[in-house]
């Protein structure tokens, strides 16, 4: 409700958690918003297999397309765990792999002005924020999507953010640096999501 008619979000859903709420899941697309992979259950990728992460994505990614009717093209890991394996699994599912550029922190059950002020200083047009479902999340999303406004800033989801290119260096924010599979050239990608979901924001220039 906070976001209705004033911005579009990237919601990375567990697939656990999809299953058990298909109707929410369909509502979210219904509203606008772009759905992304956040793994089908809560775990430390870091730790899975190469073979493990694969299924674990897979499952997801069906999970997530019998309910919308599309596989997810992005995924960020649980506690922003990168490895190799995590990326060429990650690959092998179709998705590009991507992390936040700034935590709001929810988790710590902050209220909204902390999460404001651990978000603001980050901000600038290409940046990435992560949130959780949280008491203080809906307050914080009114007071930040003011100042975003006010900053002639719009936010939108992760995939628009990233069909185009930034409108200034300092706006690529600390993007993830992703490895290729043999460990040794670089990409660079990023991330906004809720419960077993993850939802990220990501800021556009509106001039």
């Amino acid at each position: 409700q906070v976001l209705e008619g004033r911005a579009r979000a990237t919601f990375f859903l567990l697939g656990t958690w999809a299953e058990d709420n298909r109707r929410l899941v369909g509502e979210i697309v219904a509203a606008g918003h772009e759905i992304a992979a956040h793994g089908h259950r809560d775990c430390h990728p870091a730790e899975l297999s190469e073979a493990d992460l694969r299924k674990d994505l897979h499952r997801c990614s069906t999970v997530v397309e019998s309910i919308t009717g599309c596989r997810p093209g992005l995924y960020t890991p649980h506690y922003a765990e990168i490895t190799p394996e995590i990326l060429t699994a990650a690959r092998s599912e179709g998705m590009v792999t991507i992390l936040p550029t700034a935590d709001t922190a929810d988790w710590m059950h902050e209220c909204s002005d902390q999460m404001l002020n651990r978000v603001v200083p980050y901000t600038a047009d290409g940046i990435f924020v992560l949130m959780h479902p949280t008491k203080s999340t809906p307050d914080f999303l009114r007071k930040y999507l003011e100042h975003l406004e006010n900053r002639g800033l719009q936010a939108v989801g992760c995939e628009e953010l990233l069909t185009r290119p930034p409108q200034s260096p300092e706006s690529l924010g600390a993007m993830l640096q992703e490895l290729d599979a043999d460990g040794t050239g670089m990409e660079v990608n990023d991330t906004w999501t809720q419960s077993h979901e993850n939802s990220s924001t990501s800021a556009r220039s509106t001039r």
